[in-house]
């Protein structure tokens, strides 16, 4: 089930959609073509997102007790980590990008 479809307002898919593509548009820096890419992942609400320093990677959090990275030159999920005992707030990556932290 893609992003959009769980959201019931149309006002609020388009700001979604608005979202996701000002994201893709704002790492690709003009050096690939960008696409619509709406995966799967979360199962419930996002609570937070941060983008890698080398702007390659997409870090979610969300109530479904999981974090996900995506790579955002292709929209794939990368990872899921998966093993969280509650909904996981906030997730950010290290300056240097050799860890994460994420907030209960």
């Amino acid at each position: 089930m893609s992003i959009l479809k769980k959201v019931k307002s149309k006002k609020l898919k388009r700001i979604t959609l608005a979202i996701i593509l000002l994201i893709v548009m704002m790492y690709t820096n003009g050096q690939v073509q960008p696409r619509l890419v709406l995966p799967v992942g979360h199962t419930r609400k996002i609570n937070c997102i941060d983008i890698s320093n080398n702007n390659k990677f997409l870090a979610t959090s969300s109530d479904d007790k999981t974090v996900i990275i995506w790579d955002l030159n292709t929209g794939e999920e990368k990872v899921k980590l998966r093993g969280h005992t509650k909904e996981v707030n906030s997730v950010n990556f290290s300056f240097d990008e050799k860890f994460m932290v994420m907030k209960y």
